[in-house]
């Protein structure tokens, strides 16, 4: 799980900066995520959520930033109504890597 951990903390340093980071990260890291045998769809419910919230996350926040624009609402107003739902985020997320049947239980029932 620290390849994991690692993989994650990667992907919201670089989710504050890099907008398309998905089609961009993922390929580079899948043979690694192959060859320890890590679970693809954990991963991938891992990575987007670890973007989410590098995109809501300050000093870029560019998510945050679009909306505020789009509302017509200071930026700092927007951060403040945003910070219960990014705790509750990396709150999941750190469950979710500690419990990976957290993250693959919705896809597991949709499969099935």
């Amino acid at each position: 799980y620290l390849r994991i951990r690692a993989m994650v903390i990667l992907a919201i340093i670089a989710g504050m900066v890099l907008d398309p980071l998905i089609p961009v990260l993922v390929p580079i890291i899948l043979p690694t995520l192959l060859a320890y045998n890590i679970d693809l769809i954990h991963f991938g419910v891992l990575m987007v959520v670890a973007v989410v919230i590098g995109q809501v996350t300050p000093p870029m926040a560019i998510a945050l930033f679009i909306s505020g624009r789009i509302a017509e609402v200071d930026q700092m107003d927007v951060l403040r109504a945003n910070t219960p739902f990014l705790i509750g985020i990396v709150v999941f997320l750190l469950i979710a890597i500690a419990i990976p049947e957290v993250a693959t239980w919705l896809p597991s029932v949709m499969r099935d």
